[in-house]
């Protein structure tokens, strides 16, 4: 049997509610929970951590360890905002609500354990046939053997905001002022998803992330540097002499077929038109003797001039 409880109290909020915005971002729920100030503050302080990882993580100048470090802070800010979003959110309802809230199972308490693994709010509700077919299902995503990574990804995070959607309407008590909720919660939830897609095929359309395990490009590159190759420049620009670059390699009928795709990293030394020769053990460029490329980068500051 379904109960659905209602409340003059329309100016009440639900505390896992605001626990379940703060998750898609910090200080969401706080402004949920009506501490606006203090909720954007939050957001602020959320993307200048992102921001300042970032810069270290991507900046010439960075520091890697130092990014990772920011990282962690933000995963502690990020868990502490959880804690404090229902806080926030409880603190400011009335003690009736609150009292008629704890009486049943909280259906949003069930909508926020099934975004952690599906089947787990299902068990704080008693619905352990769902329980176990949910997780099951998702298990069986998770470790599926198709190749495609990210549309695994994306079936997965979709069904999870189905098992989010049916762990809510399988609770035996709902509150009248938060039935249309759930279905806006979902909506949200799917729009993050569109968008993290939308910008994890952006930047692996842009950017993607090597591990350099050869030593053709010592001492400028060691083995087990780790680099980001950009991948957009030269769609709309013609490669220049001195730039390093990523290709892969044509076949070779000398070097045995292993089945792996290997790509080179080498130094643009010429374009078009350029002749090149190699005398004594050197390299000429239309007659003229290739430039050392080594540079120190201990305090080395490069301007344009």
């Amino acid at each position: 049997m379904t109960f659905l409880m209602t409340t003059s109290l329309t100016s009440n909020k639900e505390p896992w509610l605001a626990v379940t915005f703060s998750k898609i971002f910090p200080g969401t729920g706080q402004i949920y929970a009506g501490r606006i100030v203090k909720g954007w503050i939050l957001v602020a302080i959320s993307v200048l951590q992102l921001l300042a990882a970032g810069w270290f993580l991507f900046s010439p100048t960075g520091n890697t360890l130092v990014a990772a470090n920011v990282l962690v802070i933000f995963l502690c800010f990020i868990i502490w905002n959880l804690f404090d979003a229902h806080k926030c959110t409880r603190r400011n309802n009335d003690v009736d609500f609150e009292r008629l809230r704890r009486q049943n199972k909280d259906p949003w308490l069930a909508v926020f354990l099934s975004q952690l693994i599906p089947g787990i709010g299902h068990i704080y509700l008693g619905k352990w046939f769902f329980a176990i077919l949910w997780n099951a299902l998702w298990i069986a995503l998770v470790f599926s053997p198709l190749n495609n990574i990210l549309l695994i990804k994306l079936v997965s995070i979709l069904f999870i905001i189905f098992v989010v959607y049916h762990a809510y309407i399988s609770s035996p008590s709902r509150r009248e002022s938060s039935l249309k909720l759930i279905r806006k919660v979902c909506l949200l939830l799917m729009f993050v998803v569109v968008v993290s897609v939308l910008l994890a095929l952006g930047v692996r359309t842009s950017v993607e992330p090597r591990y350099f395990t050869s030593s053709s490009m010592e001492p400028t590159l060691q083995i087990s540097d780790r680099m980001l190759v950009e991948k957009i420049s030269y769609r709309v620009r013609k490669p220049s002499r001195g730039e390093i670059i990523m290709f892969y390699p044509p076949d070779n009928p000398e070097i045995p077929n292993t089945g792996k795709v290997n790509v080179s990293v080498k130094r643009i030394i010429g374009v078009p038109g350029d002749a090149i020769s190699i005398r004594d053990g050197k390299v000429f460029i239309n007659g003229q003797a290739l430039k050392n490329y080594i540079l120190s980068t201990d305090r080395l500051r490069i301007t344009n001039q």
